[in-house]
């Protein structure tokens, strides 16, 4: 009886997982089905769909992100075509004016199994429900609008005094190595000054990480987007032992993170609740939010910090890193850049808000250096009901990557797209560049908040260190990148510098 029991129960959960596996295949067979028309890169697999093919091309050219294969791709399949992620449709868009259809005319919204990878991390909470990761765009818009007048223009005008201070600090620290020998790694130095500045002008609190070599900034900052970028590459994340002291490191990141954030936000309470004189700044308004919105509890508003502390960093300082090993590696670039600063500038070493706008040049070139390095290649959304991009009907609720990376490389839209050219972006050029051909901020709605406050941030200093310092590159030295949620240079920028004379 026992025997005969056992032996039926085997049989049952026989059938339940047969039953479940056949539902499963026909339901991959049908997504498939549903996605021929449309063209891509065949599937290695029934299940795996191109997973296998984009495992052994990072493991051909180390550092090769899915930004550098998608832009492959596009070369083969065109502006629109479509990529399995094991069963997962994703179609991947390189054009102008569809960029401009799914950012700005349907205004597509975000993918939540993607941006939930950022806000929790391996579990933890990370990013949460910020400004970066909300998807529902009621909530997300009513958390934008109490943010923004932080990052209004007339604020920003404010700020110019602690942009010049920590680049006091920055240049104090560099100039201890400007002996012409010491290879000093510039992306490592760039991330702390960033640091630094946001965490000033943001939140008015002294990181102290340009001078404290010990500082946990950095490395939990890196640590959070390393933790982000595994979780996108392996879903199964959860089940690889091997991974588990990598995933705790990352956790433990994010715990001091979110512990710091919460500090400073208690701190600030604090003082508004004993009547002391608070600064106007962006943790202001995050504080305003919650007086808005009794609902929003601590975790809320920490998941608001932290978006702007990480985001407002780490982009600003790829792209300075980037930029300054292009001019390195175009002189002409370099002395024109020289010139333009000893215009206008003169004798002064600190910059003015009413220098930026005449820095052309460097405006150019700042703006040329995100387009041929974005430090956010793509941004990632749902195509919610039915709708055609390029020819192509693609079904609702597809997952849809909008590519700034491939569009800003393009031959189609860019001449000689591959030669570093401040000058494309020179005022007679300005109407044969549109806002869909160029957005390294994003598009749209929900284009980076941020995006002034970085471009104020990154000619102050870019102006002053180039002033200051003769660079030179060590050999080696290449563009390559390497992909952690944002492109970062994998060589380093490492340099060598001598004080200018």
């Amino acid at each position: 009886m026992a025997l005969t029991f056992l032996v039926f129960a085997i049989l049952t959960v026989a059938s339940i997982l047969a039953l479940g596996f056949l539902s499963f295949s026909l339901y991959v067979l049908y997504q498939h089905w549903r996605y021929r028309h449309i063209p891509g890169p065949p599937r290695d697999g029934f299940f795996t769909g191109n997973v296998p093919f984009i495992r052994k091309e990072r493991k051909r050219v180390p550092g090769r992100g899915m930004s550098d294969i998608w832009f492959n791709w596009y070369h083969e399949y065109g502006s629109v075509y479509v990529q399995w992620i094991y069963h997962v449709p994703v179609v991947i868009i390189s054009d102008p004016d569809m960029a401009k259809k799914a950012l700005i005319t349907l205004n597509l919204p975000k993918a939540e199994r993607v941006y939930s990878k950022i806000g929790y991390i391996f579990g933890q909470r990370g990013a949460g429900q910020g400004i970066l990761t909300e998807v529902d765009h009621e909530i997300w818009r009513r958390k934008r609008a109490m943010l923004n007048p932080a990052f209004h223009r007339k604020y920003l005008m404010n700020l110019m005094d602690a942009f010049n201070s920590v680049g006091d600090e920055f240049l104090g620290k560099l100039r201890q190595y400007a002996d012409g020998k010491t290879p000093v790694r510039m992306v490592d130095e760039f991330a702390r000054v960033t640091l630094d500045i946001i965490g000033k002008v943001g939140f008015n609190i002294n990181l102290d990480t340009i001078i404290n070599p010990d500082s946990e900034f950095p490395s939990a900052v890196s640590l959070m987007l390393q933790g982000v970028q595994a979780s996108f590459q392996n879903p199964f994340w959860m089940f690889q032992v091997s991974m588990f002291p990598f995933q705790n490191s990352v956790i433990k990141a994010v715990k001091f993170l979110r512990s710091f954030a919460t500090k400073v936000i208690e701190e600030r309470c604090s003082a508004l609740k004993n009547g002391e004189e608070t600064p106007k700044d962006v943790l202001e308004h995050i504080l305003n939010e919650a007086k808005e919105n009794p609902d929003l509890d601590m975790d809320d508003l920490v998941d608001n910090f932290l978006t702007i502390f990480i985001a407002g960093q780490e982009t600003t300082s790829n792209q300075l890193s980037f930029t300054l090993y292009e001019i390195l590696t175009h002189p002409e670039v370099e002395e024109r850049i020289l010139k333009e600063l000893d215009e206008i500038l003169g004798c002064r070493y600190s910059v003015d808000y009413e220098d930026l706008g005449k820095l052309q040049y460097l405006d150019q070139t700042l703006k040329e250096g995100l387009r041929i390095h974005p430090p956010i290649p793509t941004t990632q959304r749902i195509v919610q009901k039915e709708e055609n991009f390029g020819g192509y009907k693609i079904p609702g609720k597809t997952p849809a990557v909008v590519s700034c990376f491939a569009i800003h490389k393009s031959a189609e839209f860019w001449q000689s797209p591959e030669v570093f050219d401040p000058d494309r972006f020179s005022p007679s050029q300005k109407e044969n560049i549109s806002q869909s051909k160029y957005f390294p901020f994003s598009l749209g709605p929900r284009t980076c908040i941020g995006k002034t406050l970085a471009q104020f941030e990154a000619k102050v200093l870019m102006a002053r260190v180039l002033r200051e310092f003769k660079f030179e590159l060590l050999p080696g030295q290449t563009a390559k990148v390497d992909e952690n949620l944002t492109l970062r240079p994998r060589d380093g920028v490492i340099c060598t510098m001598t004080l200018r004379k």
